[in-house]
């Protein structure tokens, strides 16, 4: 799946994890939302 087919919410989120994967120079990212709108990346250890 291309990044273009997204949703641009999960757009958002890919980014996210893309940055903090860039960011701590791991091989693998994720961000989350809650129900409360608050977003929460975390990487590889």
């Amino acid at each position: 799946m291309t990044d273009s087919a997204l949703d641009p919410e999960d757009r958002k989120i890919v980014t996210l994890a893309r940055s903090a994967r860039a960011r701590n120079g791991v091989p693998e990212g994720a961000a989350v939302r809650d129900d409360t709108g608050r977003t929460y990346v975390a990487g590889t250890v």
